[in-house]
């Protein structure tokens, strides 16, 4: 089989192509807990709201870095600050939780009307076996 030369008489570097973010329930938690930081302020302020202790809020944090392969923010002395790429998953935890609540709201709509077509239909067909007899 042939590979293809460039003009070194080198194969072409290979383009760097990422797989898709499958996302599991844990990236889910991991991405609540990333937006109730940046919410609260930085880790301190986060702790009340998620009743979570500092080094667990930080060991998620972390963990969704390695998941995501992105820093997400700087925390130290100087305190919590967003990179870039922070910013921009912050951004997108927003939308994603929005079309979730969407997603459930819809559901649960279609949900009702669907209980409530039924609920006609059984009075539709007790009426009409209470005709009969």
């Amino acid at each position: 089989m042939e590979t293809p030369l460039s003009n070194s008489g080198n194969p072409p570097p290979k383009t760097l192509q990422r797989a898709p973010l499958a996302l599991s329930g844990l990236d889910f938690k991991l991405l609540k807990v990333f937006k109730a930081v940046v919410e609260a302020g930085g880790f301190s302020a986060a702790q009340n709201e998620l009743n979570v202790g500092l080094a667990a809020i930080s060991k998620q944090i972390s963990d969704l870095e390695i998941r995501i392969g992105m820093r997400l923010c700087t925390r130290g002395r100087e305190g919590f600050h967003l990179t870039e790429e922070g910013r921009l998953v912050y951004q997108a935890s927003i939308d994603l939780f929005a079309s979730v609540d969407n997603f459930r709201d819809r559901l649960s709509s279609a949900r009702m009307n669907l209980l409530g077509i039924l609920e006609w239909g059984l009075l539709i067909i007790r009426f009409l076996i209470r005709r009969r007899h």
